[in-house]
């Protein structure tokens, strides 16, 4: 019995740390067979200084805007500003899969194109998200570190509209 439970236990520890970063970074899908499969095709050759960008600040755990407007087919550069003394996240599992990410700049750090559900970012610092809008949509984002983790009341979030 007691085996058992310990069992149990390590299986939820790896569970919850498989889907937790720090303060800044990208975390990464275990699985890529959800995400755009030519998004490498899809990003190559954009001008992104010439790509729309959106500027989305978070205070004291609330996003403004919380609602973001996108256009299928089209390039853009999210720029999440952190206003707050601590870490924030920009969680948003679907919305991610639904993108030809190019990159992500965060905590001085790039991260090339691949198929993540989360992006830290840091107190007082600013994430850029550089991709191409595929599949339209309505996606949640949320500002929760863990992956499993359930939404805290006075969490941040919001929704993209991808038409």
């Amino acid at each position: 019995m007691l085996s058992g439970v310990r069992t149990a236990l390590t299986l939820f520890a790896v569970v919850a740390l498989s889907g937790c970063m720090s303060g800044t970074g990208v975390e990464r899908l275990a699985s890529s067979a959800r995400c755009v499969a030519d998004a490498a095709e899809r990003v190559s050759g954009v001008d992104w200084a010439a790509a729309e960008a959106i500027e989305v600040g978070v205070r004291q755990g609330a996003f403004d805007p919380m609602i973001i407007a996108l256009n299928r087919d089209t390039p853009y550069v999210i720029r999440i500003t952190n206003r707050d003394d601590k870490p924030r996240y920009f969680r948003a599992n679907e919305f991610f899969a639904s993108i030809a990410l190019a990159k992500v700049v965060t905590g001085g750090r790039e991260f090339d194109s691949g198929c993540i559900s989360a992006v830290g970012v840091a107190a007082n610092e600013t994430a850029e998200i550089q991709f191409v809008a595929v599949r339209d949509g309505r996606y949640d984002f949320e500002d929760i570190r863990f992956m499993y983790a359930p939404v805290v009341a006075g969490s941040g979030h919001g929704v993209v509209l991808i038409q």
